[in-house]
């Protein structure tokens, strides 16, 4: 389950590129797997509107 979508910087001069298309990464999507963990996906600012 989705639970916080929020900007996403490059960090420490890493690029980091969107899960969905390979374009580089400007929005990070938490979501909620279990109870103590929370997998985090990176996607740019169109693949992140379908992300559910």
């Amino acid at each position: 389950m989705l639970t916080a979508l929020r900007p996403f910087a490059v960090h420490k001069g890493k690029t980091i590129f969107c899960a969905h298309c390979g374009n580089v990464a400007t929005q990070e999507a938490l979501f909620a797997v279990d109870e103590d963990i929370t997998l985090i996906e990176r996607y740019n600012d169109i693949c992140s509107r379908k992300v559910n």
